[in-house]
């Protein structure tokens, strides 16, 4: 895939504004990384189905995810430092087990990821998107 030069110099990504500045007024402390996540996405596969932020996918659990695309029951999480915590590890752990009991698979990025290498991160999410799209259609 070809990306418009406008967004891209080398292997860094030219985010439209910055990603803090964008993710003003949200509530979710660690969304500035959702949001820039979701606006590159916007910007780079306008034709393919478009992100949910904050989905809960499993009812009657507390469980949030980070950007997702329900229909197709994948998610990307974003692993700030505070997932390093011990309590934190463990919760993670037990939501990445219940979501898949719950046949949902979810690609992990760290936020320093995200900042070095955005375009990957987003171009390797869209490339499993559309093979699980893939795979569906193949269903009779």
């Amino acid at each position: 895939m070809t990306l418009p030069s406008n967004l891209i110099t080398g292997r860094t990504a030219k985010l439209p504004g910055d990603w803090k500045q964008q993710a003003s007024g949200i509530a979710h402390a660690g969304s500035q990384y959702e949001v820039g996540f979701v606006s590159l996405w916007k910007q780079l596969f306008p034709a393919l189905p478009q992100p949910v932020r904050e989905h809960k996918p499993i009812e009657g659990r507390r469980y949030r995810l980070d950007v997702s695309w329900p229909d197709y029951r994948l998610a990307v999480e974003i692993d700030g430092q505070v997932h390093s915590i011990k309590g934190k590890r463990r919760s993670d752990a037990s939501k990445g087990r219940a979501l898949i009991a719950d046949d949902w698979r979810v690609i992990h990025y760290t936020t320093d990821e995200l900042r070095q290498q955005p375009v990957q991160c987003v171009e390797q999410t869209a490339a499993i998107l559309e093979k699980l799209m893939g795979q569906q259609e193949e269903r009779p």
